[in-house]
């Protein structure tokens, strides 16, 4: 029985360190990802920037309504605007 619960217990252990190992690779990933969007970013005209910002809260306004739920789609469709148009001047800044 004390066999079984060691056995046990260090199967537990191997899944908690192969989970810290995945979590850190995750945030490994992101923080590089971050990274490169801030690396992007710099290489876009600061007015450029603001622009795109601007559409992207014309977005939300064209699309807000009093349900919190849709609200929260309205601000995730102002980000992908603002995104989309930070893509379009980084391609157009470098000849894509």
């Amino acid at each position: 029985m004390k066999t079984f619960i060691l056995l046990a217990a260090l199967v537990a252990l191997s899944g908690c360190a192969q989970l810290q190992q995945q979590a850190r690779e995750r945030q490994a990933a992101a923080d590089r990802l971050e990274r490169i969007q801030t690396d992007r970013l710099a290489t876009i005209p600061r007015s450029d920037q603001i622009e795109c910002a601007m559409q992207g809260q014309q977005a939300d306004a064209m699309t807000q309504d009093p349900r919190a739920l849709l609200n929260l789609e309205a601000a995730a469709n102002g980000a992908r605007v603002r995104q989309a148009c930070l893509d379009a001047r980084y391609a157009r800044a470098h000849g894509n």
